[in-house]
């Protein structure tokens, strides 16, 4: 069952945001992705994904508790919920702002879901209302990371969880060095063909601004081969 989000009815609260500039636009972003659902060989990036939803998958499982509600933003094409089991996680809200991808949802073995078409950037869930936010490669193209942090902590109950994976400033170096030596030595300056990543250690600085605790980063590097094209992540 698929559901859109609806953000000015009763029982949804009103965020107010920052007024940071808008780096990415998100509704271009959408439609990319939409152009992206209708290609026939997902798995030459999906593989990506599936990588980074396994490992946090893993960590999931490792934590000795029963999450009840959980929601998976950016849930792509399922590629978290294949992993989960429901000795761990009981039901789980797929969300994703491209309804294009959630129609290419695969059936979960194990877990109960409800998909749920939404924004990163207004999450509808209410406050103390979840047990744990998982998110897999979905917040390197948020806007304003700091309010979205907020809302998660906000939607999250007392002893809630947030666990996830994320794009941070190495990635896709070698390709931004290329790109601007060939247009430094071909064009006498070069422009900004890579979408901006943020630092680790600011991620961890952003979380504690916001209020969590108990936080733990990870650093892995992953070298991937790129055969036909650019990624579309």
């Amino acid at each position: 069952m698929l559901r859109i989000a609806k953000y000015a009815t009763t029982g949804y609260r009103v965020i107010c945001f920052s007024t940071l500039s808008r780096v990415f636009d998100r509704k271009a972003k959408k439609l990319q992705r939409a152009r992206a659902s209708l290609r026939d060989d997902p798995s030459l990036y999906d593989y990506i994904r599936d990588e980074a939803a396994f490992r946090l998958a893993d960590r999931v499982c490792d934590i000795t508790r029963t999450f009840d509600t959980v929601a998976d933003l950016g849930c792509g094409r399922s590629h978290l919920i294949q992993h989960l089991t429901s000795d761990s996680v009981k039901f789980v809200y797929q969300c994703d702002n491209s309804i294009e991808i959630l129609n290419q949802q695969r059936p979960s073995p194990d877990v109960i879901n409800s998909l749920l078409n939404i924004d990163e950037e207004r999450l509808p869930f209410k406050d103390n209302s979840l047990d744990m936010i998982i998110t897999s490669l979905s917040l390197h193209w948020v806007n304003d990371l700091p309010a979205t942090l907020s809302q998660v902590l906000r939607s999250l109950k007392p002893d809630g969880c947030l666990l996830g994976v994320t794009f941070t400033v190495d990635t896709l170096f070698e390709l931004r060095v290329s790109l601007q030596l060939a247009e430094a030595e071909r064009l006498g300056g070069f422009a900004c063909h890579v979408s901006p990543f943020v630092e680790s250690s600011r991620f961890g600085e952003l979380l504690k601004e916001q209020g969590f605790s108990l936080i733990s980063l990870e650093s892995r590097l992953v070298n991937v081969s790129v055969k036909c094209g650019l990624l579309p992540l």
